[in-house]
């Protein structure tokens, strides 16, 4: 099994953007082949942002490639940015 984990930081103000933007692509979105689990989580930082943490959990590394596309192993959030 692979995990990967990936995180974001938003100000606090901008925390309602990308909670939307999640919830679009989650909603347009096929589960990939070998996704086993995804977990999304979120802290308050000390400088008046959130961090947004997610954790996919694939069954073999050649599923998670396929899944996440090109630039897999580039440091990344899974949603698109909220400029």
């Amino acid at each position: 099994m692979y995990l990967r984990l990936s995180r974001t930081r938003v100000h606090r103000a901008r925390e309602d953007e990308v909670v939307e933007a999640l919830g679009t692509w989650i909603a347009t979105r096929h589960r990939p082949q070998g996704l086993l689990d995804l977990v999304f989580a979120r802290r308050l930082t000390d400088d008046d942002r959130v961090e947004h943490v997610t954790a996919s959990l694939w069954s073999d590394r050649e599923s998670m490639i396929d899944g996440l596309g090109p630039g897999w192993d580039r440091p990344t959030g899974l949603i698109p940015s909220v400029a």
